[in-house]
Protein backbone atom coordinates (compact mmCIF):
# COMPACT_ATOMS: atom_id res chain seq x y z
CA UNK A 1 0.00 0.00 0.00
CA UNK A 2 1.35 3.63 -1.43
CA UNK A 3 0.81 5.96 2.52
CA UNK A 4 1.40 8.84 0.36
CA UNK A 5 -0.96 8.14 -2.27
CA UNK A 6 -3.44 7.25 0.67
CA UNK A 7 -2.61 10.66 2.38
CA UNK A 8 -3.26 12.36 -0.85
CA UNK A 9 -6.44 10.72 -1.31
CA UNK A 10 -7.87 10.97 2.54
CA UNK A 11 -5.32 13.30 3.92
CA UNK A 12 -7.80 13.90 7.18
CA UNK A 13 -7.23 10.32 7.94
CA UNK A 14 -3.78 11.53 9.15
CA UNK A 15 -5.78 13.65 12.19
CA UNK A 16 -8.02 10.47 12.56
CA UNK A 17 -4.66 8.58 14.07
CA UNK A 18 -3.32 11.50 15.85
CA UNK A 19 -6.78 11.48 17.79
CA UNK A 20 -7.14 8.09 17.84
CA UNK A 21 -3.09 7.64 19.22
CA UNK A 22 -3.68 10.44 21.56
CA UNK A 23 -6.42 8.77 23.33
CA UNK A 24 -4.80 5.57 23.32
CA UNK A 25 -2.19 7.35 25.35
CA UNK A 26 -4.28 8.74 27.56
CA UNK A 27 -5.95 4.97 28.35
CA UNK A 28 -2.51 3.78 29.08
CA UNK A 29 -1.26 6.53 31.27
CA UNK A 30 -4.76 6.37 32.84
CA UNK A 31 -4.70 2.85 34.18
CA UNK A 32 -0.86 3.27 34.67
CA UNK A 33 -1.47 6.21 36.98
CA UNK A 34 -5.05 5.78 38.58
CA UNK A 35 -5.85 9.25 38.15
CA UNK A 36 -7.80 11.16 35.43
CA UNK A 37 -5.66 13.36 32.74
CA UNK A 38 -5.92 17.22 32.12
CA UNK A 39 -9.33 19.44 33.24
CA UNK A 40 -10.27 15.86 35.14
CA UNK A 41 -7.56 15.24 36.96
CA UNK A 42 -9.05 16.24 40.35
CA UNK A 43 -12.15 14.00 40.25
CA UNK A 44 -11.50 10.02 41.50
CA UNK A 45 -11.08 7.48 39.11
CA UNK A 46 -13.46 4.23 40.48
CA UNK A 47 -12.27 1.49 40.72
CA UNK A 48 -15.12 -0.44 39.26
CA UNK A 49 -14.66 1.79 36.26
CA UNK A 50 -14.14 0.00 32.76
CA UNK A 51 -11.64 2.41 31.37
CA UNK A 52 -10.25 0.11 28.15
CA UNK A 53 -14.30 -0.79 27.42
CA UNK A 54 -14.34 3.41 27.54
CA UNK A 55 -11.28 3.61 25.31
CA UNK A 56 -12.78 1.36 22.65
CA UNK A 57 -16.33 2.76 22.31
CA UNK A 58 -14.24 6.11 21.84
CA UNK A 59 -12.16 5.02 19.31
CA UNK A 60 -15.04 3.41 17.06
CA UNK A 61 -16.65 6.02 17.14
CA UNK A 62 -14.20 8.01 16.08
CA UNK A 63 -13.02 6.17 13.50
CA UNK A 64 -16.58 5.18 12.43
CA UNK A 65 -17.90 8.75 12.56
CA UNK A 66 -14.85 10.41 10.93
CA UNK A 67 -14.29 8.25 8.13
CA UNK A 68 -16.86 6.18 6.52
CA UNK A 69 -19.76 7.44 7.94
CA UNK A 70 -18.73 11.35 7.29
CA UNK A 71 -17.98 10.05 3.23
CA UNK A 72 -21.45 9.29 2.95
CA UNK A 73 -23.37 11.92 4.49
CA UNK A 74 -21.44 14.61 2.40
CA UNK A 75 -22.65 12.61 -0.67
CA UNK A 76 -26.43 13.30 0.39
CA UNK A 77 -28.34 15.40 -2.19
CA UNK A 78 -28.77 18.48 -0.28
CA UNK A 79 -30.19 21.24 -3.30
CA UNK A 80 -32.89 22.62 -1.31
CA UNK A 81 -32.00 26.36 -1.66
CA UNK A 82 -30.84 28.65 -4.76
CA UNK A 83 -27.37 27.97 -5.43
CA UNK A 84 -24.82 31.07 -5.45
CA UNK A 85 -21.25 30.62 -6.92
CA UNK A 86 -18.07 31.37 -5.08
CA UNK A 87 -16.17 33.55 -7.66
CA UNK A 88 -12.73 35.50 -7.59
CA UNK A 89 -15.20 38.75 -7.07
CA UNK A 90 -16.93 37.51 -4.21
CA UNK A 91 -13.93 36.06 -2.54
CA UNK A 92 -12.89 40.16 -2.96
CA UNK A 93 -15.85 41.77 -1.98
CA UNK A 94 -16.77 39.20 1.18
CA UNK A 95 -12.96 39.16 1.82
CA UNK A 96 -13.17 42.81 2.63
CA UNK A 97 -16.47 42.76 4.22
CA UNK A 98 -15.33 40.31 6.51
CA UNK A 99 -11.68 42.13 7.51
CA UNK A 100 -13.76 45.05 8.22
CA UNK A 101 -15.67 42.63 10.45
CA UNK A 102 -12.63 41.59 11.89
CA UNK A 103 -10.95 44.65 12.41
CA UNK A 104 -14.04 46.33 14.15
CA UNK A 105 -14.39 42.87 16.36
CA UNK A 106 -10.38 43.63 17.23
CA UNK A 107 -11.66 47.77 18.39
CA UNK A 108 -14.30 46.37 20.63
CA UNK A 109 -11.96 43.94 22.18
CA UNK A 110 -9.41 46.53 22.99
CA UNK A 111 -12.54 49.27 24.34
CA UNK A 112 -14.47 47.23 26.11
CA UNK A 113 -11.99 44.04 27.39
CA UNK A 114 -14.80 40.97 26.45
CA UNK A 115 -14.52 38.06 25.21
CA UNK A 116 -11.44 36.89 26.85
CA UNK A 117 -11.27 33.08 27.30
CA UNK A 118 -11.91 31.84 30.78
CA UNK A 119 -13.13 35.55 31.61
CA UNK A 120 -16.74 36.66 33.63
CA UNK A 121 -16.97 39.71 31.97
CA UNK A 122 -19.68 40.65 29.60
CA UNK A 123 -20.80 43.47 27.68
CA UNK A 124 -24.69 43.94 27.41
CA UNK A 125 -24.01 46.56 24.60
CA UNK A 126 -25.95 46.36 20.99
CA UNK A 127 -21.97 45.50 19.65
CA UNK A 128 -21.44 42.72 21.74
CA UNK A 129 -24.49 40.91 20.83
CA UNK A 130 -23.98 41.56 17.01
CA UNK A 131 -20.62 39.95 17.58
CA UNK A 132 -22.08 36.91 19.27
CA UNK A 133 -24.49 36.79 16.04
CA UNK A 134 -21.91 37.39 13.48
CA UNK A 135 -19.11 34.63 14.44
CA UNK A 136 -16.11 36.39 13.17
CA UNK A 137 -14.20 33.13 13.74
CA UNK A 138 -16.61 30.62 12.16
CA UNK A 139 -17.04 32.98 9.22
CA UNK A 140 -13.30 33.50 8.72
CA UNK A 141 -13.08 29.27 8.92
CA UNK A 142 -16.01 29.53 5.73
CA UNK A 143 -13.97 32.36 3.80
CA UNK A 144 -11.00 30.16 4.19
CA UNK A 145 -12.85 26.54 2.67
CA UNK A 146 -13.92 28.93 -0.25
CA UNK A 147 -11.49 31.60 -0.47
CA UNK A 148 -8.12 30.02 0.58
CA UNK A 149 -6.47 31.60 -2.67
CA UNK A 150 -8.00 34.83 -2.49
CA UNK A 151 -5.44 37.44 -1.89
CA UNK A 152 -8.13 38.86 0.94
CA UNK A 153 -6.97 35.45 2.85
CA UNK A 154 -3.71 36.57 4.31
CA UNK A 155 -5.00 39.99 5.68
CA UNK A 156 -7.90 37.82 7.12
CA UNK A 157 -5.96 35.38 8.57
CA UNK A 158 -3.67 38.03 10.49
CA UNK A 159 -6.61 39.82 11.94
CA UNK A 160 -8.13 36.48 13.03
CA UNK A 161 -4.95 36.01 14.84
CA UNK A 162 -4.44 38.97 16.23
CA UNK A 163 -8.27 38.36 17.33
CA UNK A 164 -7.62 35.25 19.06
CA UNK A 165 -4.42 36.41 20.97
CA UNK A 166 -5.81 39.15 22.26
CA UNK A 167 -8.80 36.85 23.74
CA UNK A 168 -6.54 34.25 25.40
CA UNK A 169 -6.99 32.18 22.36
CA UNK A 170 -3.91 30.00 20.59
CA UNK A 171 -6.73 27.70 19.33
CA UNK A 172 -6.28 29.48 15.98
CA UNK A 173 -2.93 27.74 15.37
CA UNK A 174 -3.61 24.55 16.04
CA UNK A 175 -7.27 25.08 14.13
CA UNK A 176 -5.04 26.34 10.57
CA UNK A 177 -2.10 23.65 11.23
CA UNK A 178 -4.74 21.02 10.75
CA UNK A 179 -6.74 22.83 7.76
CA UNK A 180 -3.20 23.40 6.19
CA UNK A 181 -1.74 20.11 6.77
CA UNK A 182 -4.60 18.45 4.94
CA UNK A 183 -4.48 21.02 2.27
CA UNK A 184 -0.73 20.56 1.62
CA UNK A 185 -1.04 16.90 2.00
CA UNK A 186 -3.19 16.44 -0.97
CA UNK A 187 -1.65 18.31 -2.64
CA UNK A 188 1.39 16.30 -1.68
CA UNK A 189 3.56 19.15 -0.89
CA UNK A 190 4.06 18.07 2.40
CA UNK A 191 7.23 15.99 2.89
CA UNK A 192 8.26 13.77 5.63
CA UNK A 193 11.32 16.56 6.63
CA UNK A 194 8.84 19.37 6.49
CA UNK A 195 5.97 17.61 8.82
CA UNK A 196 9.32 16.72 11.20
CA UNK A 197 10.58 20.55 11.39
CA UNK A 198 7.18 22.01 11.57
CA UNK A 199 6.48 19.28 14.79
CA UNK A 200 10.04 20.33 15.99
CA UNK A 201 9.09 24.20 15.83
CA UNK A 202 5.45 23.44 17.24
CA UNK A 203 7.00 21.65 20.40
CA UNK A 204 9.33 24.27 21.06
CA UNK A 205 7.17 27.52 21.07
CA UNK A 206 3.97 26.33 22.15
CA UNK A 207 5.14 27.02 25.75
CA UNK A 208 5.69 30.58 24.75
CA UNK A 209 2.40 30.91 23.73
CA UNK A 210 1.02 29.07 26.48
CA UNK A 211 2.68 32.10 28.41
CA UNK A 212 1.08 34.25 26.15
CA UNK A 213 -2.62 32.65 26.71
CA UNK A 214 -1.68 31.97 30.56
CA UNK A 215 -0.95 36.25 30.63
CA UNK A 216 -4.15 37.19 28.73
CA UNK A 217 -6.15 35.47 30.42
CA UNK A 218 -4.61 36.23 33.87
CA UNK A 219 -5.19 40.27 32.71
CA UNK A 220 -8.63 40.08 32.03
CA UNK A 221 -9.65 39.18 35.24
CA UNK A 222 -7.66 41.22 37.00
CA UNK A 223 -4.72 39.68 37.76
CA UNK A 224 -0.85 40.61 36.25
CA UNK A 225 2.13 39.02 35.00
CA UNK A 226 5.41 39.67 34.53
CA UNK A 227 5.91 38.74 30.83
CA UNK A 228 9.81 39.30 30.94
CA UNK A 229 10.37 37.44 33.62
CA UNK A 230 8.21 34.22 32.57
CA UNK A 231 9.92 34.23 29.07
CA UNK A 232 13.57 34.96 30.51
CA UNK A 233 13.17 31.71 32.81
CA UNK A 234 11.36 29.87 29.84
CA UNK A 235 14.19 30.98 27.58
CA UNK A 236 17.51 30.23 30.42
CA UNK A 237 16.26 26.92 30.06
CA UNK A 238 16.57 26.27 26.46
CA UNK A 239 19.21 24.39 26.23
CA UNK A 240 20.15 21.03 24.48
CA UNK A 241 19.92 18.96 27.93
CA UNK A 242 16.92 20.56 28.62
CA UNK A 243 15.08 20.20 24.72
CA UNK A 244 13.85 16.51 25.84
CA UNK A 245 12.05 17.83 29.47
CA UNK A 246 10.36 20.61 26.93
CA UNK A 247 9.04 18.53 24.40
CA UNK A 248 7.74 15.93 26.91
CA UNK A 249 6.19 18.63 28.85
CA UNK A 250 4.73 20.00 25.56
CA UNK A 251 3.43 16.42 24.68
CA UNK A 252 2.07 16.05 27.72
CA UNK A 253 -0.27 19.27 27.46
CA UNK A 254 -1.57 18.23 23.78
CA UNK A 255 -2.88 14.85 25.31
CA UNK A 256 -4.30 16.60 28.24
CA UNK A 257 -5.93 18.96 25.52
CA UNK A 258 -6.82 16.75 22.92
CA UNK A 259 -7.83 13.80 24.85
CA UNK A 260 -11.45 12.90 25.70
CA UNK A 261 -11.09 9.87 27.19
CA UNK A 262 -10.92 11.18 31.11
CA UNK A 263 -14.10 13.63 30.34
CA UNK A 264 -16.01 10.51 29.37
CA UNK A 265 -15.29 8.78 32.22
CA UNK A 266 -16.46 11.30 34.19
CA UNK A 267 -19.59 11.28 32.91
CA UNK A 268 -19.99 7.83 33.16
CA UNK A 269 -19.19 8.48 36.65
CA UNK A 270 -21.69 10.56 37.43
CA UNK A 271 -24.62 9.75 34.92
CA UNK A 272 -26.99 9.31 37.43
CA UNK A 273 -26.22 12.88 39.33
CA UNK A 274 -25.58 14.38 35.69
CA UNK A 275 -29.77 12.91 35.12
CA UNK A 276 -31.08 13.99 38.07
CA UNK A 277 -29.17 17.79 37.51
CA UNK A 278 -31.10 17.88 34.12
CA UNK A 279 -34.26 16.84 35.66
CA UNK A 280 -34.33 19.27 37.81
CA UNK A 281 -33.64 22.06 35.14
CA UNK A 282 -30.06 23.30 36.52
CA UNK A 283 -28.67 21.94 32.41
CA UNK A 284 -30.10 23.20 29.52
CA UNK A 285 -31.02 20.65 27.27
CA UNK A 286 -29.25 19.84 24.38
CA UNK A 287 -31.75 21.28 21.72
CA UNK A 288 -31.68 24.79 23.71
CA UNK A 289 -27.72 24.81 23.84
CA UNK A 290 -26.98 27.73 21.35
CA UNK A 291 -28.08 31.71 20.30
CA UNK A 292 -31.38 30.19 19.60
CA UNK A 293 -31.70 29.36 23.25
CA UNK A 294 -30.50 32.32 24.74
CA UNK A 295 -33.17 34.30 22.76
CA UNK A 296 -35.79 32.02 24.06
CA UNK A 297 -35.03 32.40 27.72
CA UNK A 298 -34.25 35.85 27.27
CA UNK A 299 -37.80 36.04 26.18
CA UNK A 300 -39.72 34.37 28.11
CA UNK A 301 -37.43 36.30 30.94
CA UNK A 302 -35.91 33.28 32.73
CA UNK A 303 -32.50 32.67 33.46
CA UNK A 304 -30.74 30.13 31.39
CA UNK A 305 -29.10 27.04 32.91
CA UNK A 306 -25.84 25.86 32.35
CA UNK A 307 -25.51 23.80 29.19
CA UNK A 308 -23.76 20.30 29.50
CA UNK A 309 -20.12 21.28 28.68
CA UNK A 310 -20.03 24.15 31.50
CA UNK A 311 -21.97 22.24 34.11
CA UNK A 312 -19.17 19.66 33.86
CA UNK A 313 -16.47 21.87 33.82
CA UNK A 314 -18.11 22.70 37.45
CA UNK A 315 -17.77 18.83 38.47
CA UNK A 316 -14.59 19.16 37.16
CA UNK A 317 -13.53 21.88 39.54
CA UNK A 318 -15.80 22.89 41.40
CA UNK A 319 -13.81 25.92 43.63
CA UNK A 320 -13.35 27.82 40.75
CA UNK A 321 -16.32 29.62 40.79
CA UNK A 322 -15.08 32.79 39.23
CA UNK A 323 -13.80 31.17 35.84
CA UNK A 324 -16.41 30.71 32.67
CA UNK A 325 -15.35 27.68 30.52
CA UNK A 326 -16.43 24.70 28.70
CA UNK A 327 -15.33 21.03 29.01
CA UNK A 328 -15.94 18.52 26.39
CA UNK A 329 -18.85 16.16 27.77
CA UNK A 330 -18.33 14.01 24.20
CA UNK A 331 -20.56 13.01 21.34
CA UNK A 332 -22.07 10.59 23.60
CA UNK A 333 -22.37 12.04 26.55
CA UNK A 334 -26.05 12.39 26.46
CA UNK A 335 -27.12 9.29 25.52
CA UNK A 336 -24.87 8.19 28.32
CA UNK A 337 -26.93 10.60 30.98
CA UNK A 338 -30.35 10.27 29.73
CA UNK A 339 -30.54 6.79 27.15
CA UNK A 340 -34.75 7.49 26.89
CA UNK A 341 -33.74 10.52 24.82
CA UNK A 342 -30.79 9.39 22.72
CA UNK A 343 -33.03 8.64 19.73
CA UNK A 344 -34.36 12.20 20.07
CA UNK A 345 -30.69 13.35 20.46
CA UNK A 346 -29.28 11.58 17.27
CA UNK A 347 -32.24 13.02 15.31
CA UNK A 348 -31.22 16.28 16.62
CA UNK A 349 -27.56 16.14 15.71
CA UNK A 350 -28.32 15.03 12.14
CA UNK A 351 -31.11 18.22 11.66
CA UNK A 352 -28.66 20.04 12.50
CA UNK A 353 -25.64 18.67 10.16
CA UNK A 354 -28.12 18.19 7.27
CA UNK A 355 -29.45 22.01 7.48
CA UNK A 356 -25.16 23.05 7.57
CA UNK A 357 -24.51 20.85 4.42
CA UNK A 358 -27.55 22.53 2.56
CA UNK A 359 -26.23 26.02 3.17
CA UNK A 360 -22.74 24.83 2.45
CA UNK A 361 -23.66 23.04 -0.58
CA UNK A 362 -25.70 25.92 -1.45
CA UNK A 363 -22.17 28.25 -2.64
CA UNK A 364 -21.17 26.86 -5.97
CA UNK A 365 -17.72 25.34 -5.84
CA UNK A 366 -15.01 23.21 -6.25
CA UNK A 367 -12.83 23.23 -3.58
CA UNK A 368 -11.58 20.43 -1.56
CA UNK A 369 -11.54 22.77 1.05
CA UNK A 370 -15.05 23.06 1.77
CA UNK A 371 -15.00 19.15 2.14
CA UNK A 372 -11.81 19.63 4.82
CA UNK A 373 -14.16 22.56 6.90
CA UNK A 374 -17.22 20.22 7.66
CA UNK A 375 -14.76 17.27 8.15
CA UNK A 376 -12.96 19.41 10.71
CA UNK A 377 -16.38 21.08 11.90
CA UNK A 378 -17.45 17.61 12.91
CA UNK A 379 -13.83 16.45 14.27
CA UNK A 380 -13.86 19.63 16.98
CA UNK A 381 -17.56 20.54 17.42
CA UNK A 382 -19.45 17.07 16.96
CA UNK A 383 -16.98 14.85 18.69
CA UNK A 384 -16.47 16.32 21.77
CA UNK A 385 -20.17 16.67 22.43
CA UNK A 386 -20.34 20.72 21.67
CA UNK A 387 -24.10 20.79 20.42
CA UNK A 388 -23.84 24.67 21.06
CA UNK A 389 -20.89 25.16 18.94
CA UNK A 390 -22.48 22.70 16.23
CA UNK A 391 -25.18 25.28 16.23
CA UNK A 392 -23.25 28.44 15.56
CA UNK A 393 -21.59 26.92 12.87
CA UNK A 394 -25.20 26.31 11.11
CA UNK A 395 -26.44 29.43 12.16
CA UNK A 396 -22.59 30.90 10.29
CA UNK A 397 -23.32 28.93 7.14
CA UNK A 398 -26.80 30.49 7.11
CA UNK A 399 -25.39 33.95 7.28
CA UNK A 400 -22.57 33.17 5.10
CA UNK A 401 -24.76 31.73 2.35
CA UNK A 402 -27.10 35.09 2.64
CA UNK A 403 -23.65 36.98 2.56
CA UNK A 404 -23.96 35.54 -0.90
CA UNK A 405 -27.05 35.67 -2.07
CA UNK A 406 -27.85 39.64 -0.84
CA UNK A 407 -24.25 40.07 -2.82
CA UNK A 408 -25.89 38.80 -5.92
CA UNK A 409 -28.65 40.66 -5.29
CA UNK A 410 -26.75 44.03 -5.41
CA UNK A 411 -24.23 43.09 -8.65
CA UNK A 412 -27.36 41.84 -10.48
CA UNK A 413 -29.59 45.41 -9.64
CA UNK A 414 -25.93 47.28 -11.07
CA UNK A 415 -25.08 45.29 -13.78
CA UNK A 416 -29.44 46.33 -14.72
CA UNK A 417 -28.80 49.69 -14.41
CA UNK A 418 -25.33 50.03 -16.40
CA UNK A 419 -26.94 48.66 -19.01
CA UNK A 420 -30.54 50.19 -18.96
CA UNK A 421 -27.76 53.87 -19.09
CA UNK A 422 -26.31 52.01 -22.02
CA UNK A 423 -29.15 51.32 -24.03
CA UNK A 424 -31.12 54.82 -22.96
CA UNK A 425 -27.74 56.51 -24.48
Amino acid sequence: MNITKVLSDRPAYIWIGVYLAINVTACFLILNQSKLLGEAANVDLHNATPVVLICFVVLITYLLILGPLFNHFFKLPATLVPSVPATQSSGRDIGLFLLCLQIGFVLFILSEGVFVAGSTERSTSLWSRFFVLFSCDTLFLLYYAYYRENKLYAPNVLAEIVSSLLRGWIGIFMTLAILESIRLLRRRQLSKTKIATIAFFILLLFPFLQVLKLGIRASAMGAALDYSNLISSLSSNIEIENFLYIFYDTFQIFVDRLQILSQYIVVFQNSEALFEQYQSGHILPFWLDGIHGVAYYRVIGDVIPDNLGVHLAKLLDPLNIDVNWNSNPGLLAWILIYPGIGLVYVLYIFFVLYVSLIFIKGIRHRKPEVVDLVWFSWLVYLMPGWTGSLYLFLHSAIGFYLIHLVRRMFVSRASSFSLANSVRR
